[in-house]
């Protein structure tokens, strides 16, 4: 199963972090998962990734690496963001880290640590 984790959050990064087609947001989640271990829905990930629109312009995610867990139940993504800020138009760049877990196929928890950018 660790090939369609990994692909999964692939498509996420794709499809929702760095288009921005938000409404896709449910696709990946299932409909209550984990967050930093806090309760959470597909419309929560949905208002951040919005929370970010409205304050980086060009935003833009790159997956630095990609691992699967060797019991192929979860996945650990180490990115790096790239934007312009919309206040002052100064570059933004912030790296974290995101640790995410599958149940049925979907994400069930996920937890992050990054550092915002300054």
């Amino acid at each position: 199963m660790s090939d369609e984790h990994v692909q999964h959050i692939r498509d996420l990064v794709e499809t929702v972090w760095n288009t921005g087609e938000l409404l896709k947001s449910d696709q990946f989640f299932t409909s209550n998962f984990l967050f930093n271990g806090l309760a959470a829905n597909a419309n929560d990930a949905l208002q951040y990734q919005a929370r970010l629109r409205q304050a980086f312009d060009e935003l833009r995610f790159t997956i630095e690496d990609l691992f699967p867990s060797a019991d192929g139940e979860k996945v650990t993504l180490r990115w790096l963001a790239t934007a312009t800020r919309k206040a002052d138009g100064r570059p933004a760049e912030w790296y974290g880290t995101h640790v995410f877990y599958f149940s049925n196929g979907q994400i069930s928890q996920v937890w992050s640590q990054n550092h915002p950018p300054d």
